[in-house]
């Protein structure tokens, strides 16, 4: 099925809005104003404000999983392209929320939809193991494994270079197992 231009355009546009306000700050008039549309046109293409940030979450969510995916071709074994990946899914949430603080939002699982986020991520690394010959099972624990330490060293690390040395700590335990 072909993505609807208008309403691809309506999340890239809510994708700022939300970015820089935050969920609770953000009315659907901003989002509307930001779409170039009037509310009531902006509610023939979403019913409501939380069905615009789920649909945001999943665009973010697409567009970082395709880029890492391009991005991990080029790295030599499984150890290396955890680790980037890691990296950036932490450190681009990371770099956002430091331009604008509200954007924490975007990743905060109190929020409708966000914890898709969270899931796809897994899903990605669990593919990424597979590929590496893990069974799926153990891809899947080793997955959930990381991601669930990842939002761990995310939220209690606060410094960029402590959040390197563990989340590369914590890949080589991943790569190695089994």
């Amino acid at each position: 099925m072909t993505p609807d231009p208008k309403r691809q355009f309506v999340i890239q546009q809510a994708y700022e809005v939300f970015a820089r306000y935050g969920y609770s700050r953000t009315t659907m008039g901003d989002l509307a104003q930001a779409a170039g549309m009037s509310r009531p046109a902006l509610y023939l293409v979403f019913p409501n404000k939380e069905d615009l940030f789920r649909a945001v979450i999943g665009w973010m969510s697409e567009q970082g999983l395709q880029q890492l995916a391009a991005e991990l071709d080029a790295l030599p074994d499984l150890e290396s392209q955890l680790n980037h990946a890691c990296l950036q899914w932490i450190l681009r949430g990371r770099q956002l929320a430091s331009t604008y603080p509200d954007a924490a939002d975007l990743f905060d699982t109190k929020f409708g939809g966000v914890t898709q986020l969270y899931d796809d991520f897994r899903a990605f690394l669990s593919r990424l193991l597979m590929k590496h010959g893990r069974h799926a099972a153990a891809a899947d624990d080793l997955a959930l494994l990381l991601v669930t330490s990842l939002k761990a060293f995310k939220s209690d690390i606060k410094d960029d270079t402590g959040l390197r040395h563990i989340i590369a700590l914590q890949v080589s335990l991943i790569a190695k197992a089994g």
